[in-house]
Formats: C-alpha cells, sequence, structure tokens
C-alpha cells in the first residue's frame, strides 16, 4: 500500500492492434500521480484518488469514465481521502481520510446527495481498507491498534462492529467472495505472507497459499473462480498475480522494474485496473486477467 511520487517520465502504453506488439509512445500527461482506482459497478466509470488539485501529500477522490470523459471531482478535504469502494448498486462509496486534526476515518458518501457520514472512528488508531459485502449491507476492513492489525466487519450506520480475527500477525487486505461466503485476506509473515480465506462471520480460517514477500491488494474475479494480487520479493519492485481460488495455477501477470499493485477485476471479469509506477509517476493501466495487453487510462 505505498504511495510514492517519482521524476515524471511520461509513457502511453497502447493496447495493440490485430496481434501487434504493445507500443509506448510519449504523451505530454501531466505531472501529478492517480492511485487505486475501482470499478464502477456499471464497468464503465472509476473512482480513484489523485493529487491532481493538490500537493504530493493531499488526495481527494474522482470519478471518471473509462475513455477519459467525465471527470469528476467528489471531495475536497485538506488532507487525505482515498481507497474508495463502491456498494453493490453504486449508491454508496466507502472511503477514508485521515488529517492532521481529527486523525484517521472511515466515511460513507451517498453518491446521489454528496452528503458524507462517518462509518468509524479511527483516532488515536488507525483504520481502512474497506470492502463491501455483496449484499451491500457490511464492510470488511481492518483495525490496527498497538501494531496489530486485524479485520472487522461493520454495518453501514456504524453499528455491530465484530472482530474477526485475532492473531499477533498482521491481517491486511480482505476482500468479500461475490457468494459472501468467505472472505480472502492477507497474513504477514517475517519474510512471507500467507493468503487465506475464513468463512464471513471469521469461523474456519485456512490457507490458500504462501507467497514470498509481501502480498496485498486482493480481489475475487466475479464467478469467484480466481484471485487476483500483487507482491514484491523484498526489493523495490511489485508484480501483478493471479491464481485459482484454492491457490493453485498462479500466475505473474507482470514483469518489469516498476511497481505493479492493487489489482481489481472489471464487473464482467474481462479486465483488471490497477496502479503502475512504469511512466516514473503514478499512473492507472488496464490489461486482460492474462496479463497479455497493458492501456493506461488518460486522466488529464
Amino acid at each position: 500500500m505505498r504511495i510514492r511520487s517519482r521524476p515524471f517520465v511520461p509513457v502511453l502504453i497502447v493496447l495493440p492492434v490485430c496481434g501487434a506488439p504493445a507500443q509506448e509512445t510519449t504523451d505530454p500527461a501531466a505531472p501529478f500521480s492517480n492511485h487505486r482506482p475501482m470499478w464502477h459497478p456499471d464497468g464503465a466509470s472509476m473512482v480513484f484518488m489523485s493529487t491532481r488539485d493538490g500537493g504530493e501529500n493531499e488526495w481527494d477522490l474522482y470519478t471518471m469514465h473509462l475513455d477519459g470523459t467525465g471527470l469528476k471531482r467528489l471531495t475536497d478535504h485538506a488532507g487525505w481521502d482515498g481507497y474508495a469502494m463502491f456498494s453493490p448498486d453504486g449508491r454508496r462509496l466507502a472511503f477514508d481520510r485521515r488529517d492532521d486534526t481529527d486523525g484517521e476515518r472511515v466515511m460513507i458518501r451517498n453518491m446521489e446527495s454528496g452528503v458524507e457520514s462517518l462509518l468509524y472512528d479511527a483516532s488515536g488508531h488507525s483504520a481502512g481498507g474497506g470492502r463491501f459485502s455483496p449484499d451491500g449491507a457490511r464492510i470488511v476492513l481492518t483495525i490496527e491498534r498497538d501494531d496489530n492489525r486485524e479485520i472487522y466487519t461493520i454495518g453501514l450506520d456504524g453499528s455491530n462492529l465484530r472482530r474477526l480475527t485475532d492473531t499477533p500477525a498482521k491481517e491486511a487486505d480482505p476482500c468479500f467472495a461475490p457468494d459472501g461466503a468467505s472472505i480472502v485476506f492477507a497474513t504477514w509473515m517475517d519474510g512471507f505472507t500467507n493468503i487465506e480465506l475464513m468463512d464471513a462471520d471469521g469461523r474456519n480460517r485456512r490457507l490458500v497459499r504462501k507467497v514470498g514477500g509481501r502480498a496485498y491488494g486482493l480481489d475475487w474475479s466475479p464467478d469467484g473462480a480466481r484471485i487476483v494480487f500483487n507482491a514484491d520479493d523484498g526489493e523495490d519492485d511489485s508484480e501483478l498475480y493471479i491464481m485459482n481460488a484454492d491457490g493453485a495455477g498462479m500466475k505473474k501477470l507482470t514483469d518489469n522494474d516498476a511497481w505493479d499493485h492493487l489489482p481489481v477485476f472489471s464487473p464482467d471479469g474481462r479486465h483488471l485496473l490497477f496502479t503502475s509506477y512504469r511512466s516514473g509517476v503514478e499512473e492507472i493501466c488496464m490489461m486482460d486477467p492474462d496479463g497479455a495487453t497493458v492501456v493506461r487510462i488518460r486522466t488529464d
């Protein structure tokens, strides 16, 4: 979950045509960072966080169509708004908010009225990374106290906070399965990550796959058959991977010197959005789940 700023070297990666190899061409994009995209349920637009209207550490939320049109600023907060997630019906947006005055909070935004409400107050500790349940009734998130991060679920009105894990290790990036019956998550160990599953009530915890380095950014394919994530190897690099839901058939999707991370499946399962540093600055890219093609999403 790194957010970085580096000297900007603009590059546009365009989709190959009729089987031709991918091309890279220079592109006069603005030198700001875009991070952590998430699909709208309509499959044609997304929400993401960006520094385009603020400084290096001032992030706000924006929505935009995948063709680069319809850019709309959602938040204007003197701090950090990010890691947003649409409800299954697209009517609500859960996101993390951080600033020097009120600390960390998890917020809910009504997409029709624009009204924001507090879901969870993490003042004095930290919380975030919320993902909606498939029925839209709950959010699964992580809460960290005393350097120990655990997984919880919470109702949309802030009630029924329930702790699902209780271990000395740090659990991260929980995500409901499409059928709502289970949750996939990462457990960070010393030098490796256990990708695990548990029932939606926290029971029946089981190992799916052990991965070297630190893995996060877990997401399910819409049919529940595959899981995508990113992992680093202890170096200054991270790549995208995909595997079957039982941990078999793991495949590396990217292999370059840039930091590629936070992949998410499109609602139809045909594409992945992710954050990449391959142009020298954080940008949003899209590719097929087999890793064959990559295209930069224009946000400028």
